[in-house]
């Protein structure tokens, strides 16, 4: 190369001194000895085989036939042939494929052929390995899923109702996604992928229950994102379920090769936000498994039987253990979980609010001024929702009562500036923190009396009961005697903070009368809230409530009584205006 002219554009010096010239010099090199060589590699090597197939030599050889996969036909196929094609020994001619599933075929036979389990024992591991193969598979997109959790959570987190997230499509999702650092498109076409593949076992796994039919649903991006949502109702118990049947498999495998090889030494369980790949019983099917399976196939050639074909199983139950299975660390089944809008307020974080911190009701008048300058739905949606945050951080990380709220929240909590309340002048001047219970309860009644949709989706239909016609007529002649406009507002926190979850049936009996709940209730309420007597303001007691309220309503009749409370109140108003 040194005595050779150098190739126009290739300048290098003779001790090769500089990166460049060294890279000038190997290419040049390459070009000159390599490529020639390498370029037509493939004609070459296709055109010595037909060579050596075609040598006299070795036209008698079977091992030649068998290796260049050119056993001899027993004679010319002709085209007035084709009606007697079953007597050619060719068209009999079968060459099984190797995959995972003959591996676990060739595992059982050898089982089932000896006389006792020796085998069976000493191969356990790969046969458990095996059959769970199509499980174990889907384990490295398990971080993919997480993350995708966390998306969601991050977006969603006390920020959508589970009537909204019903009601949006995946495609809608992404059709509104921020691009960021994770690919959101991505990360949800693994999720269909992964779920779409395991669905059918989640219903029997032991688990977190999930309903049949969500299960019998092949999923795309015309679903709803509520089966994306980790949460443990509705459809969002997919997502939760799907991410625990990952780490419950993974879990089971690295503990049973802890069991079979009696490995005393265990590392450390890890959070789910922190497995990474090589954390898990992870691995490429056609990159990984596959070609580990075929470089332990064993051929052998038997006079007057073909080809047989055995498997390595000693060394091929190693190589699995040692590549996917040793050093895996056990991972803890702790799902992090987002929380609806509707879930940040129940009986029980109200309570603990009030305890921290001590609230007031607003005056009427002030309400009435605040419901005034909220005419938009939209504005009184987005009102309602970023107090719902604020209540979220104020239960655990209270502040002084007389803060204003608005300094909570773009002070405290460092919200943006059109996140808040703004949109009421009178409460972005007037509410303060001790207000923000009633300022809830003043927009979230107004919420459920002006939307069309159910206010009480998460309410369980043992407390949606119809009222007969009588009970219609008697609580219409009783609310003529009661405060109506508040019994609307307790009634509906009542029913909203206590008869939501399935699992406070025993608390809140249907048979119980309504008016006996909702007193307890008030009484418990107002125990922790300041009444000003100098204004007027929602008090423990509901004028005319005692005295004339049916007592034979209980709370299977709750939610039809309040809609027939506020059907009631509408009609007055109308016949009150002008």
């Amino acid at each position: 190369m040194r005595k050779r002219d150098p190739k126009e554009g290739t300048i290098w010096d003779s001790l090769l001194t500089s990166k460049k010239s060294r890279a000038s010099w190997e290419a040049a090199f390459a070009k000159v000895y390599v490529t020639p060589i390498i370029e037509h590699l493939e004609d070459q090597v296709n055109t010595a085989n037909q060579t050596l197939q075609s040598d006299t030599r070795f036209s008698s050889n079977p091992l030649m036939h068998v290796l260049h996969k050119s056993q001899p036909t027993s004679g010319v196929i002709e085209p007035e042939d084709m009606c007697m094609l079953h007597t050619f020994p060719d068209v009999w001619q079968y060459r099984p494929q190797v995959t995972i599933e003959s591996l676990l075929q060739y595992l059982d036979r050898l089982h089932n052929v000896e006389d006792d389990n020796s085998d069976q024992t000493a191969f356990a591991l790969l046969h458990e390995f095996l059959t769970k193969e199509h499980i174990l598979s889907m384990l490295g997109h398990l971080p993919d899923l997480i993350r995708l959790q966390q998306v969601l959570i991050d977006q969603f987190h006390r920020r959508i109702d589970a009537a909204e997230a019903a009601n949006m499509t995946i495609q809608e999702f992404l059709d509104k996604a921020v691009p960021g650092p994770d690919d959101v498109q991505q990360l949800v076409q693994i999720f269909i992928k992964v779920w779409n593949q395991l669905r059918e076992y989640l219903p029997s796994y032991g688990g977190i229950v999930v309903p049949r039919d969500l299960c019998s649903q092949m999923l795309d991006t015309s679903h709803s994102i509520a089966m994306m949502l980790p949460t443990r109702r509705d459809s969002g118990v997919c997502s939760t379920a799907l991410v625990d049947f990952l780490i419950g498999t993974h879990n089971e495998m690295v503990q049973f090769y802890q069991r079979i090889a009696k490995n005393t030494t265990r590392c450390a369980p890890i959070q789910p936000s922190d497995a990474t790949l090589h954390h898990l019983v992870a691995y490429n099917k056609d990159k990984d498994l596959l070609p580990l399976v075929l470089s332990h196939r064993d051929y052998a050639v038997q006079a007057g039987q073909g080809t047989t074909h055995t498997f390595n199983l000693p060394v091929l139950q190693s190589q699995i253990e040692e590549r996917f299975l040793r050093g895996r660390p056990d991972i803890i089944r702790k799902i992090e979980q987002l929380v609806f809008r509707q879930d940040s307020h129940d009986a029980v974080v109200f309570q603990t609010l009030r305890n921290r911190i001590p609230q007031k009701s607003l005056p009427r008048t002030v309400q009435h001024q605040i419901l005034s300058q909220l005419r938009s739905l939209s504005d009184l949606s987005d009102c309602l929702a970023v107090l719902v945050i604020a209540i979220g951080f104020l239960v655990s990380s209270p502040c002084q009562p007389d803060m204003l709220i608005r300094k909570y929240l773009h002070t405290t909590l460092s919200l943006p500036p059109e996140k808040g309340i703004q949109a009421s002048p009178k409460a972005h001047q007037y509410c303060r923190v001790h207000h923000i219970l009633s300022l809830w309860q003043t927009l979230a009644v107004q919420q459920a009396c002006r939307n069309k949709q159910d206010p009480f989706d998460d309410v369980g239909q043992e407390y949606r009961a119809d009222l007969d016609t009588t009970q219609q007529d008697n609580i219409q002649q009783a609310l003529r005697h009661i405060n109506v406009e508040q019994l609307i507002a307790e009634l509906y926190e009542y029913i909203t903070l206590n008869l939501k979850r399935s699992d406070h049936e025993e608390h809140h009996n249907v048979s119980w009368r309504i008016i006996d709940a909702l007193k307890a209730y008030m009484d418990t309420k107002y125990d922790n809230i300041d009444e000003s007597p100098a204004e007027e303001t929602y008090t423990a007691d509901i004028h005319g409530l005692d005295k004339d309220f049916p007592k034979d309503l209980q709370l299977q009749h709750a939610v039809n009584t309040w809609k027939v409370v506020v059907n009631f109140f509408k009609q007055q108003q109308k016949l009150s205006d002008p």
